[in-house]
């Protein structure tokens, strides 16, 4: 395994990963789906559904960070340190003539995780 290819997130008390487990460290319990959605409505200048408006990385990346933050929150309100398996979703709506929502959809499974032994825990 290459450790630098390893997608973690770690807040100040709760590790957010893509894996479905953390080397180094035992799932000692399962809370179950955590998820976590930011959206932002948007007037498009164009009513013609084939004209696409350039994205706003910016505003997508706070959306992302605002449902991150959410979800990290709502694994600690279960008892979780750990979102595992973390899943991120962007879909724009059309919510009338003009106009779009973008939606920012994060989810992961919460559980609480130790380190296997101090000498392994370092890998985070």
């Amino acid at each position: 395994m290459v450790v630098s290819t390893v997608s973690v997130l770690r807040s100040d008390d709760v590790i957010v990963t893509t894996l479905d487990s953390i080397p180094g460290y035992k799932i000692v319990k399962v809370y179950g789906l955590v998820y976590a959605i930011a959206d932002y409505r948007r007037e498009v200048r164009s009513a013609i559904p084939v004209v696409t408006q350039p994205v706003d990385s910016e505003l997508i990346d706070d959306l992302l960070t605002d449902a991150m933050d959410d979800l990290v929150e709502k694994a600690r309100e279960v008892g979780a340190n750990a979102v595992l398996g973390l899943r991120i979703e962007l879909r724009e709506l059309t919510v009338s003539a003009g106009a779009v929502m973008d939606i920012v959809i994060v989810y992961g499974t919460a559980a609480l995780v130790e380190p296997e032994s101090r000498r392994n825990s370092s890998l985070y």
